[in-house]
């Protein structure tokens, strides 16, 4: 009773990497674009997709014929709009009977899967911008202070702005993808609220320093006009 109880879990096991191995990962690709579905066989007459199913698990394609080349059957797949994981099953003839696949493929907005090492690596480069644009802000406000130095500090005050900008783009980016990304891992949820609040941070340094800008700007036209001791908020002159 034992034996047969310990071949009959073999034979399941057995059986079970067979079932596993027919199903593949074709890989990941870029949202809009197509997808080339694939199968490769020796000795089939012809290879039929059943279906494609869009990450909901509605139907993206029905039966559809795919065409060989060689031992590689094709076809290609255009409805990509929908971002997650796509589900292929098909079968294919020898004449004698048909063998059945599946796999499966991604679709994100950038083409590819974020991983853990990519989401450090897109939190620290986001820190590094966000450090580099306060520091040529600083410089900025310092060098304002003179007015032989005040057309520099304008520069400084622009560079500083060009990478925020650069740097909420990044943010946006890098949210996107690992939001969009089918990892399962449960970091996902922490590294997506830390580029979040990465992003919301570069979003108000610039607005501050957009603002910061203006008012420096509306303070030097202001002593231009009245001279060196105008106060521009009081509108009046300090002695």
């Amino acid at each position: 009773m034992v034996k047969k109880f310990i071949s009959l879990v073999i034979i399941s096991i057995i059986l079970m990497s067979f079932v596993i191995a027919e199903v593949q990962t074709l890989g990941t690709f870029k949202k809009g674009e197509d997808v080339e579905l694939q199968q490769i066989g020796a000795g089939f007459t012809d290879c039929h997709i059943t279906s494609v199913l869009y990450p909901n698990s509605t139907e993206a394609l029905g039966l559809a014929e795919m065409t060989k080349n060689g031992n590689q059957y094709n076809y290609t797949f255009s409805n990509t709009g929908t971002d997650g994981k796509y589900i292929v099953n098909g079968y294919c003839t020898d004449g004698s009977g048909d063998t059945v696949w599946s796999y499966d493929f991604d679709i994100t907005p950038s083409g590819m899967l974020a991983t853990i090492s990519q989401g450090y690596l897109s939190i620290g480069l986001l820190i590094g911008i966000i450090l580099i644009m306060f520091f040529f802000s600083m410089i900025s406000f310092k060098l304002m202070d003179y007015d032989k130095l005040y057309p520099i500090a304008l520069f400084f005050l622009l560079v500083s702005i060009v990478i925020s900008v650069y740097g909420l783009y990044l943010g946006v980016v890098f949210s996107r993808d690992y939001l969009f990304s089918s990892t399962a891992a449960p970091q996902s949820a922490i590294f997506i609220g830390i580029l979040f609040g990465l992003v919301g941070m570069m979003f108000l340094s610039l607005l501050l320093l957009i603002l910061a800008a203006l008012r420096e700007i509306k303070e030097r036209k202001s002593i231009q006009q009245h001279g060196e001791n105008w106060n521009s908020q009081t509108k009046q002159y300090n002695y």
